[in-house]
């Protein structure tokens, strides 16, 4: 791999262990794979020796995001945790979960705390759930809570009451934003217009202005904190193809778990960083000609190409861009 090759350093790969989940959400990016899907320790082992190799000669390391469905649903969910830090690549891993419901959930998380730089719960599960905030809390582990932002108001006004509430009890809280990315065509209504995201966006900035955790490049832009994650170590922007990629529990290699319908030809088995960057480099330059006459396009950086691959099955600029 040429030293040239601008990419992201730590290198940023999202593992969806497996399918199933406790919840059934529409939106949910894996809604309609097998529930039986996962992924094995053996395939998990493979990928990840695959980037030894630019650990050693780069000095490239690895970020993991690990998620599901819903990771506690895997069987021998510790022995994962005790395989990624078998490799010098992984420099640390981030849990993407709803909540920390299992019984050996809080032992595993304090087992491997020095690892973990970040866990994000699910304002749906958390809520009642004092006992996992506090414990976070005492283990020093950073953690966030995720809320949804899409057209459904009911939806929305109960994320907001259920907000409140956490802040009211915790106001060091943070809270990070993530908005509905459509996969097929009948949840496209779930998307908000770029006035009522604005409008939304401004709201909840209200209420946990202090708080708020901006990594959605649009997002940024928007608040004017474009920088603000990207100077704590955390990729700001669009992980495609140079910041990141995402494998899904059937062992194929995504551009990003938003857009699971796009399929690279990428799997465990025949994946390697140089031809997966080679392939997919010039999908990031098109989407920023689009953008090459926009006074923002420098923080948003074209903002999220998979808000748009639903209506013209091809990667473009974000579907909500808030300067147009």
């Amino acid at each position: 791999m040429s030293e040239c090759i601008n990419i992201a350093n730590p290198y940023y790969v999202q593992l969806h262990l497996l399918a199933d989940c406790i919840f059934n959400c529409s939106y949910c990016y894996l809604k309609g794979y097998d529930r039986k899907s996962m992924l094995s320790k053996k395939q998990i082992n493979t990928f990840l020796n695959k980037f030894n190799n630019y650990y050693q000669d780069f000095g490239l390391r690895v970020h993991i995001n690990l998620t599901g469905g819903d990771i506690w649903l895997y069987e021998g969910i510790s022995e994962i945790f005790f395989l990624l830090k078998k490799h010098k690549v992984v420099q640390d891993f981030s849990l993407l979960l709803n909540s920390l419901w299992h019984e050996d959930s809080y032992k595993i998380i304090k087992d491997n705390k020095n690892s973990i730089s970040l866990v994000q719960l699910n304002i749906d599960a958390i809520n009642n759930r004092d006992k996992d905030i506090q414990f976070l809390s005492k283990e020093k582990i950073r953690f966030v809570i995720k809320i949804l932002l899409s057209n459904n108001e009911h939806y929305y006004i109960k994320q907001l009451n259920i907000l409140r509430k956490l802040l009211r009890k915790y106001p060091d809280l943070l809270v990070s934003i993530d908005r509905i990315c459509p996969t097929n065509q009948s949840n496209k209504k779930m998307r908000l217009s770029v006035k009522n995201l604005k409008k939304k966006l401004l709201e909840i900035r209200s209420i946990a202005n202090n708080v708020l955790i901006v990594d959605d490049p649009l997002v940024s832009a928007f608040f004017n904190k474009a920088k603000s994650e990207s100077e704590k170590g955390f990729w700001n922007g669009c992980v495609i193809p140079s910041g990141g990629l995402a494998v899904y529990p059937n062992g194929e290699v995504k551009l990003c778990a938003r857009i699971p319908n796009y399929t690279t030809g990428f799997t465990i088995n025949n994946f390697t960083l140089e031809h997966y960057i080679d392939s997919f480099s010039e999908i990031r330059n098109q989407q920023m000609k689009n953008c090459n006459k926009c006074p923002i396009s420098a923080q948003c950086q074209g903002g999220c190409p998979a808000t748009s691959f639903i209506d013209k099955n091809i990667i473009t600029k974000d579907h909500q861009c808030l300067y147009e």
